[in-house]
């Protein structure tokens, strides 16, 4: 979390060779590091588990990544995202905020825009008019992920497809919050899934206002 900036102003999140700057939150997944990527592997029954920066202030940023299944399996990034019930800054409490879907069933909404915990879909990729971005998601190999906020504007990409352009008129809106990697419980009779994420990196914007 302490890494220097690069030249395009890119911090890394993730030093790709620990978890320093993030813990566990929520159920009983497990994360670990492999090769300079973030593996987490499901466990069965609720909650849903996230593994979340220790820092929780980030307003405006542009983040990147890349992510990819290992397993199939519902799963996000979470973003300005908090803990119910908790104004201390203690990591306690359901995860709640905004959150990049990850989806790699026949749905296909990888790229949308969902709340955990609170709100549900506030950008859903149904419909003919979302068809090609629902097609832009690798199911097999890597994807790039793109999120941008700036304010009430959240905008997001996935392999360089734009699939949210969405303003937060909401009294609910979160202006600032931590990042986190979920990954859902599995359900009996079910494989755990497993996730991979690598590059994960940050530039924020205004940071001297």
């Amino acid at each position: 979390m302490g890494a220097a900036q690069s030249g395009d102003g890119f911090v890394p999140l993730f030093d790709g060779e620990t978890l320093d700057g993030w813990c566990v939150v929520g159920g009983n997944a497990t994360f670990r590091v492999d090769d300079g990527e973030i593996v987490g592997t499901g466990a069965l029954d609720g909650p849903n588990t996230f593994l979340r920066t220790v820092r929780d202030d980030f307003r405006d940023f542009e983040f990147r990544g890349q992510f990819k299944w290992d397993t199939p399996g519902n799963s996000g990034i979470q973003f300005r995202s908090r803990h119910k019930g908790d104004s201390s800054g203690q990591r306690e409490g359901p995860v709640f905020g905004y959150q990049y879907e990850i989806d790699s069933s026949e749905r296909a909404w990888t790229g949308g825009l969902h709340e955990e915990s609170r709100r549900g879909w506030l950008v859903p990729l149904r419909g003919d008019s979302n068809t090609h971005k629902r097609e832009a998601v690798d199911l097999s190999g890597w994807n790039d992920v793109v999120i941008r906020c700036e304010g009430r504007r959240i905008q997001a990409w996935l392999n360089g497809v734009a699939t949210v352009d969405y303003i937060d008129e909401s009294d609910r809106a979160l202006p600032t919050g931590f990042f986190g990697l979920q990954i859902h419980w599995t359900h009996q009779g079910q494989a755990p899934s497993q996730l991979r994420w690598r590059d994960l990196r940050i530039k924020e914007l205004n940071a001297d206002q």
